[in-house]
């Protein structure tokens, strides 16, 4: 088993374009995830990194380090990761993202590092910024971010995941571990986006 180590810190704080650090995160709702996923599908890569981002919560230094045994098939098939101490992380594959997976590898090899995606994170950004063009292009608007920031970035989909677990019923305990932060707060920021929850992968949509 490789160990994928998660990056530490309070990389999930972002600054805008004047440089204010946002305490209240920047997501989309999932018909605009889902929009730009449709326009996403030019680039298989940037594709799954963007499915990666937004069903499981990825970061995107741990979408370009993600290897074929990362992923543990099974009745209930997990990422595993190992952060500082070599603490594990368990994060279940949501069925969208098991069938994102399976496309991928049927029309892309796996690189002989055993990586999903050998890029660095400049070339996802370049992905997620094509996609978000094709996406306005098409639909003749700009795609909607809720917060202050003006541009998409990996991030967004990663506070989207957060949100849309929340609002379906993860509690907050449950989503520190998938997201990997080590402090219950950094995860308490996205209750001001959702409700009280409960938690079942299985009941997500």
């Amino acid at each position: 088993m490789t160990e994928l180590k998660s990056p530490g810190g309070t990389d999930d704080r972002r600054q805008n374009n004047k440089g204010i650090v946002s305490e209240i995160p920047c997501y989309l709702d999932q018909a605009e995830v889902e929009m730009l996923l449709n326009y996403a599908i030019p680039y298989p890569e940037g594709y799954l990194a963007i499915m990666l981002m937004w069903r499981a919560g990825l970061r995107v230094a741990e979408v370009v380090a993600l290897r074929r045994d990362n992923l543990e098939l099974g009745p209930t098939p997990t990422l595993r990761f190992f952060g500082k101490g070599r603490k594990e992380r368990l994060v279940p594959v949501h069925e969208e993202l098991q069938e994102a997976l399976a496309t991928f590898v049927r029309i892309k090899p796996v690189a002989a590092t055993g990586r999903f995606i050998p890029v660095i994170r400049q070339t996802v950004n370049t992905w997620i910024k094509k996609t978000v063009a094709a996406a306005e292009e098409g639909e003749g608007r700009a795609v909607r971010i809720h917060g202050d920031e003006l541009n998409v970035h990996p991030h967004t989909f990663r506070h989207s995941f957060a949100r849309h677990m929340l609002n379906n019923g993860v509690r907050e305990n449950k989503l520190q571990v998938w997201l990997g932060h080590s402090n219950l707060t950094t995860t308490h920021r996205y209750s001001i986006l959702a409700p009280d929850p409960e938690d079942l992968m299985s009941d997500i949509p």
